[in-house]
This record gives C-alpha cells, structure tokens and sequence, in this order.
C-alpha cells in the first residue's frame, strides 16, 4: 500500500488545489521522520511548525502557537496540514486545522504503532483540558491517512509496546468464543525484529544466490511488502497472505514464487477463477499466468484445479476446452487438447474429464449427448474449464462476469508451495473478502493434511 498512497498524495499536492502546505512535527518526528517522509513525498515548497512531543503538550497553548505559525505564514483556507507523528500530534493537528479559518484540510501521517491503529483513524481531534484528556475537540475526517511503517522503525520499545497493546485490546473485542490469546502474543515484533530481518535474509539467500543476489541485494528486497509478507508465510510467521491490490500482477508473482516457490509436485503454477453463475459454479483455468502451454502443462493444470475444486467439496467435472469436439480437426491446437486428454485418461483415471470439445456442448448436456453420446461428461454437469491458452480464459471469465452479473472469486492460485494469493489490480471490497476467505480456507486444508 505505501507506493500507491504516496503515489496519490504526490498526484494531490502536485495539483495546485493547495495554496500552501504546512508540516506539523514535534521535535521526535522532526529528528528521526521527517526526512523518510520527504524522500518519499518529494516536497519541497512547505512551512515547518515544530511543537514539543508528550500529552502534557496537547493543550491550548500548543494551539495558540500552531495558529500564530499558521497566521504569520499566511496560511488561507485552500492550505493544507500534514500532520506526521504519533497519537497526540494527530490529535491537536486535526484540531487546529478544523477551527482555523472555520476548518482548512489536513493529512494525517501516523508514526506510531499506537497512531497507527487507533489515534489517526475515525475523525477524533481534540486537546485536553484541566487534566481531562480530549475534553475539548471535534469529529473532522482527515483528507487522507498514510500508514508506513518505515516509520516504527524509529520508536523506542516502550512506544511500540503501547501501540501493540492496543492492537492486543481490539484482538479481545472480538465475539468468538475460541479465541486463543497466545496466538495474538505468538510473536514480540519489535523485540525480535532485527533477528528476523536477518532469519528471513539467510533463508531468501539461499534461494537466490543462483540467481546472481547478494546477501545485500536480498536485504532490500525484503524491504518490500510481497518479499517480507510471503517470507513471514514461509517461515510460519503468518499463516497466509493477499497482495496485489496497488500493483500489477507479475510485479506481485515474482516475488511470491522466488520466496516460497512451487510445491514440489508442480511443474508451472497456474490460476483459477471461480465464477458464481446463474447455473451454478463454474472453474476457469488458467485465468492469469500461462499464455501458451504444453499439452503436458495443461494436464497438470486440470489436476491442480481438480484439487482447488475438491476443497470447495465439489466433485469435479472437467471440460478441456477447444474450437474442436473429440478430434476433428488436425490442427495442432485441438491435437494438443487431445493429448493433454490422453495423458489425464490414462493416469488419471478417477477423473472425470473430457476433450476436446466446444464449450456449448460442454455446458448442453441435451446437445452432448445427441452428437456425442460416448463422451465421459454425458449425463453430468460440467463445473471446471481448462482452456488452450490465457487469451481464451481471461477473456472467457470476464466476459462470463460482465454480461452474467456473475460473481468472480480469484485468480486462485494453484500450486504455491504456501496459501499465498494475488487479488487484482483495483479489486473491490468484496472481491478482497472473498479472496481473504479463500485465503483462509487454503491454509486450514494445508494444515489439516499436515496433521
């Protein structure tokens, strides 16, 4: 997420919808933040105001100075407030920028764990008063909240412990019943972090050093998110993953696969999209990776989407798709599809699958079964598509999913060596609920066949 915030925070500020732009800091944030936010921002026509750090600084007096500062720099109401720093700089920032001149916009930059998770979010600004903390303060939304968390690096244990027992307190909040609370203290991030980073970087190198990386080089790869994310899956640190929401999918892939890597069985991994349609559920694959496989690979393809299918607890019946129906054309694409067939046929023979043929006689059970009456799928109802090629699937379950109103759950990955998945890019809400439940439901099977 943080390339894409500051990427649209750069958009915003670049705009000239502000007449100018004021950082608030306190003399902590200003030390050991600011300049990780500038180097990220690339801003540099601004004012400065630097307040003293600590609750017992959030009053109005502190307000009377950022106003004056604010006054002095003739700051109008098309200016704008970047707030960067933990709970209390968020607090009386937000404050300040809502009354001045009746309320200018402001930014919230959380340096905090505790800021992060709590503080920045929810509109809350306010300051304290006569010993009554938040006595006095309004419900104004942020323009916008970036959360980075470069920024923890910075923080004393103490200040990390605070925000982490605020995340502990949200944990408890929740109303199932077999909560394991061990499970939330698994892991003392800011204690153990260095031996982490360091873990995680012996481990990727391993992998990597064939592939011309350096120890170096292996340490800023897991400064990014998909390298760390699918590093703390592989080591167990985390039981699955999501990725992709902000960046395309290939730059999503290759992280994950030099990471974790394929499960030892499969030879190319594969995607598989399942589609919600008015007749029930239907597989495509492979929907995102494989532009032109092998006949070989895509008899793989169709056992490792059958296994996809399975944990869903449907049977599979598997359709291999072509312009062709059982042989009759010579061209190589429909002889690939037979072969792939064949090979399934004859060592698989506990699946249901068919090939080659049209996808309207795969879905026609009435017209298979008139001019192919011999086929396997006769008198069942096909819920999986293997196609010949990523044009045909991709374009076949979008399709599916514009004219049908169809819901479309994946790309599910298959053949990870963990339950890692890539949502697409820009997906919507319920997109993201729906891959994080499937995400979760690959990693309960992997742990259940572990057992």
């Amino acid at each position: 997420m943080k390339i894409d915030q500051y990427s649209l925070l750069k958009e915003k500020l670049s705009s000239n919808k502000f007449s100018s732009i004021f950082v608030l800091v306190d003399d902590n944030t200003n030390k050991f933040c600011l300049d990780i936010f500038l180097e990220k921002t690339k801003i540099k026509q601004f004012k400065k105001i630097i307040i003293n750090p600590g609750e017992q600084n959030k009053n109005i007096d502190t307000c009377l100075i950022i106003w004056d500062k604010l006054n002095t720099h003739k700051a109008d109401r098309k200016s704008l407030i970047i707030n960067l720093g933990g709970g209390v700089l968020t607090d009386i920032g937000g404050f300040v920028a809502s009354t001045y001149l009746r309320g200018i916009n402001f930014i919230n930059v959380p340096t905090t764990l505790l800021g992060m998770v709590d503080a920045a979010h929810g509109g809350k600004t306010g300051i304290d008063f006569k010993l009554l903390k938040n006595q006095i303060g309004v419900f104004n939304d942020p323009l916008e909240v970036i959360l980075d968390s470069d920024y923890l690096t910075t923080l004393s244990k103490d200040e990390f412990l605070n925000g982490y027992a605020e995340v502990f307190k949200h944990s408890l909040l929740t109303d199932k019943n077999d909560l394991n609370f061990n499970s939330l203290i698994k892991l003392d991030f800011y204690k153990d972090v260095g031996y982490i980073i360091d873990k995680y970087s012996q481990i990727l190198f391993k992998k990597l050093r064939r592939k011309g990386k350096t120890l170096d080089d292996v340490k800023r790869l897991l400064r990014g998110r998909d390298y760390f994310g699918s590093m703390m899956v592989e080591n167990g640190d985390a039981d699955c993953m999501l990725s992709g929401y902000s960046k395309s999918y290939p730059s999503v892939f290759i992280p994950i696969i030099n990471s974790i890597g394929k499960s030892p069985d499969v030879e190319k991994v594969a995607a598989t999209n399942l589609m919600i349609t008015k007749q029930g559920p239907l597989f495509c694959s492979d929907t995102s990776l494989n532009i032109n496989p092998s006949y070989k690979e895509i008899a793989k393809i169709a056992i490792n989407t059958a296994k996809i299918v399975n944990m869903f607890g449907i049977k599979p019946v598997i359709a291999i798709l072509s312009y062709s129906n059982f042989g009759s054309s010579n061209f190589d694409e429909a002889k690939k599809i037979s072969k792939a067939v064949k090979i399934l046929h004859d060592n698989n023979p506990e699946l249901v699958v068919d090939g080659p043929i049209q996808s309207d006689f795969a879905l026609n059970r009435e017209m298979l079964k008139n001019r192919f009456p011999f086929s396997i799928l006769n008198g069942k109802k096909v819920n999986t598509f293997i196609f010949p090629n990523l044009d045909s699937a991709n374009i076949t379950y979008k399709t599916i999913k514009e004219l049908d109103n169809a819901v479309s759950v994946g790309p599910i990955l298959i053949g990870l060596n963990q339950p890692i998945h890539i949502l697409q890019l820009g997906a919507s809400v319920d997109e993201i609920v729906n891959m994080s439940a499937i995400a979760v439901i690959d990693a309960s099977q992997r742990n259940i066949k572990k057992k």
